[in-house]
């Protein structure tokens, strides 16, 4: 399914687009959900339920925009639902928001209906045992991939929209046919069309529509109604209601053919399963989108109430009634062989393969399977199938991913040469693992349940008392055990609890001291050796004082003489 699929998303490991796809056609690679284009049905159901809005349906609102733009004629294929759009004073402003987007030419969709009734009431009352409506794209897309023995029983008839986009190429040349509806299915149900004269040229979702009127600044309350240029019987109408092909289509019915209205992905899936059970002959009505076309996902912007949309759709037909209804004409061949669609066959895989799987995502015995979803799938065995066919990644189990992360914080925990202690905010001691008996010396059994005080005895906790956002790193000293530590506090808010990671630093905090000592004494001993050199030059400096006086006088009596001797 080309036309949808996930932007790029911060993926939380929720699987919800998982868990919600009827038919698994969502791959995860990396943590991030990506559609499976040839597995897709286009029902557009996950995207409804992603909490991070990833959604991202490829548009035709830029081509639509350029049409309407150049000098090309346009007709407007408006889906029956368009009342369901919003609440506003009359549905038909809808058609005159419409005219200012730039759209002259609007038709319903639902003229093409009148020409599939027709041939559905044929069917009815033919001898063929079962007869699934083809209205409904997604459900289409459902039986020919999954569901192919039961293609046979699909009516050959194309959808109304195809017929109207027919009817309108047979009578008009040179014209662009634009749908305009709640389907994201109608995309892909254009884009496998088998002739480009049965194409629709752009299909585009009210959702595109809100957009673009809110971009022009377009209010739909404030602009008078205007009438389609081509209008639909009354009793097609009642197309996108749960029951309304049923109603425009059976007026007589007959007592050897029982009608069925099967509407939502899980019931149509269920349904299938099982249509072998059903003995008699059915004529079924089936819609992917929980009561009817107008819930479809290309609605999703609308703030209706799905209670709303219905009585709005209803309140439309009623004023509607004083309409006279006129034949439509058939124009053109309305047959559609859905056999052509290949089979989506997926790979069978051993029971040793998937027992392989299962081993590697901790499920050895049947009991280990706890079959919760939680990965998105029922069962573990679905699962293991999926990794092996690249669809899922063994690290979606998140039972088994917790168990490895439990594993992991039980062995760091047991093996750390740090006590841990986790108290309550009573200070009672709930985790005291290995190093924490080395340290206090003192057995586990003995520890737990024991106030903090009582067994270290210094309650360090309680520092945490006064201020819990904050983390504290402190050195303290054990005196009944004669250690010092550095102390890690942490407050766990998610659990209540407090956290104290215990260092010890005994053997480092006595190694400063003997530093210290060692400093201490060496200091001492050179100030020693500095006071006897100081004497000893003291001593010196005396007996050179008095050698230099007693040179000097010698010298001066030698000086006296020689000057007597001179005279």
């Amino acid at each position: 399914m080309e036309y949808l699929n996930f932007s790029e998303a911060n993926c939380q490991n929720c699987y919800k687009c998982i868990r919600t796809c009827k038919v698994k056609a969502i791959k995860i690679t990396n943590q991030q959900a990506t559609i499976i284009p040839e597995l897709c049905v286009g029902c557009g159901e996950c995207f409804s339920i992603c909490p991070q809005n990833a959604k991202s349906v490829k548009t035709d609102i830029d081509y639509v925009k350029e049409l309407v733009k150049s000098d090309k004629r346009i007709i407007v294929s408006l889906a029956p639902s368009f009342p369901s759009f919003d609440n506003l004073k009359n549905p038909l402003s809808f058609l005159s928001g419409l005219r200012k987007l730039g759209f002259n030419e609007i038709e319903e969709t639902s003229i093409g209906a009148s020409l599939v009734s027709k041939k559905y009431k044929e069917e009815y009352y033919s001898e063929q045992q079962h007869i699934i409506t083809s209205s409904c794209p997604t459900v289409n897309f459902l039986i020919t991939k999954y569901f192919h023995e039961h293609v046979k029983y699909l009516s050959e008839t194309l959808s109304p929209m195809m017929v109207h986009n027919k009817l309108i190429k047979n009578e008009n040349k040179d014209v662009y046919t634009v749908f305009i509806g709640p389907c994201i299915s109608k995309k892909e149900e254009t884009r496998v069309c088998t002739s480009k004269n049965s194409c629709i040229d752009a299909v585009i979702t009210f959702d595109d529509i809100r957009n673009w009127l809110k971009d022009e600044e377009i209010d739909l309350n404030t602009l008078e109604p205007s009438l389609f240029d081509k209008e639909s019987e009354l009793l097609t109408k009642w197309y996108p209601l749960s029951g309304g092909v049923e109603k425009a289509t059976i007026k007589e019915p007959t007592k050897d053919r029982r009608i069925i209205k099967i509407d939502g992905m899980q019931n149509c899936k269920e349904f299938l399963e099982n249509l072998k059970d059903i003995k008699g002959k059915t004529w079924i009505e089936m819609n992917a989108c929980k009561s009817g076309c107008i819930n479809g996902y290309g609605n999703s912007l609308s703030n209706l109430s799905l209670n709303n949309k219905i009585e709005n759709v209803l309140n439309y037909i009623d004023e509607s009634n004083n309409l006279q209804d006129k034949e439509v004409k058939n124009t053109t061949d309305i047959k559609f062989n859905y056999s052509i669609f290949i089979e989506n066959k997926t790979k069978e895989h051993s029971e040793e393969e998937i027992r392989e799987v299962l081993k590697k995502s901790g499920k050895f015995v049947k009991s280990d399977e706890l079959n919760c979803g939680a990965c998105g799938y029922n069962t573990c065995k679905d699962k293991a199938v999926a990794v092996l066919n690249n669809m899922a990644e063994i690290e979606m189990c998140l039972p088994y991913m917790r168990m490895i992360n439990e594993e992991m914080s039980s062995v760091i925990i047991e093996n750390t040469p740090n006590g841990i202690i986790v108290t309550t905010k009573d200070f009672e001691i709930v985790e005291f693992n290995p190093a924490s008996v080395d340290l206090f010396m003192i057995s586990k059994k003995n520890a737990i349940g024991q106030h903090a005080k009582s067994i270290i005895g210094n309650n360090v906790f309680k520092k945490l008392e006064e201020n819990t956002s904050q983390a504290f790193i402190t050195k303290e000293t054990f005196n009944d055990i004669s250690k010092v530590m550095i102390v890690s506090l942490k407050y766990i808010k998610n659990h209540d609890l407090y956290l104290g990671i215990f260092k010890d630093i005994t053997k480092e905090e006595l190694a400063k001291i003997r530093n210290k000592d060692t400093s201490i004494n060496a200091l001492e001993m050179a100030q020693k050796v500095i006071d006897k050199q100081m004497i000893v030059a003291h001593e010196i400096a005396s007996l050179l004082g008095e050698t230099t006086a007693e040179t000097k006088v010698t010298l001066s009596k030698l000086k006296k003489l020689f000057d007597e001797k001179n005279e």
